[in-house]
């Protein structure tokens, strides 16, 4: 969005990932290199958070190769609390992350990720996430999806 105010000033506001930047000045390519300088560094940022050189969601989805709805919900949640950071996962975050690895849509997402929970591959956090329940990852659900999906 850029905006013009009674006093000339010029203000550009953008979103880099979460992040939302906000920069007002007068000149606009020292404006424009302020915000090239701010993307840059959230974007190590963002890289230190992830782990560099870490795979992508989809990279990590094929490696792991899920042949069930419920593997590919659990895949899915792990790399989203492993790679990307992320303290719960909500049901729309894991229908998000199918939608990003282009994975054939889910017929039951809530039912996924409750037969996980059962099997002990996922727990509830007891807390809620933008209004939603939210949920982690067990250390029994990521030596699962490790193992190849095999169960001792």
């Amino acid at each position: 969005m850029v905006a013009l105010d009674n006093g000339a000033f010029i203000e550009i506001e953008c979103k880099v990932g979460e992040y939302t930047i906000r920069v007002r000045g007068k000149d606009a390519e020292a404006i424009f290199a302020e915000i090239r300088n701010i993307s840059e560094k959230l974007e190590v940022k963002t890289r230190k958070a992830t782990g560099t050189g870490g795979p992508s969601l989809t990279e990590f989805v094929n490696s792991t190769n899920p042949q069930s709805d419920l593997d590919r919900a659990l895949c899915c949640a792990l790399f989203l609390q492993v790679h990307r950071s992320l303290e719960s996962i909500t049901t729309k975050d894991v229908k998000d992350a199918y939608r990003e690895a282009k994975l054939p849509k889910s017929t039951n997402m809530s039912e996924a990720i409750a037969k996980n929970i059962d099997k002990g591959f996922m727990a509830p956090t007891g807390k809620q996430k933008d209004g939603l329940k939210s949920y982690y990852v067990t250390t029994p659900g990521e030596k699962y999806v490790n193992s190849g999906f095999k169960t001792d």
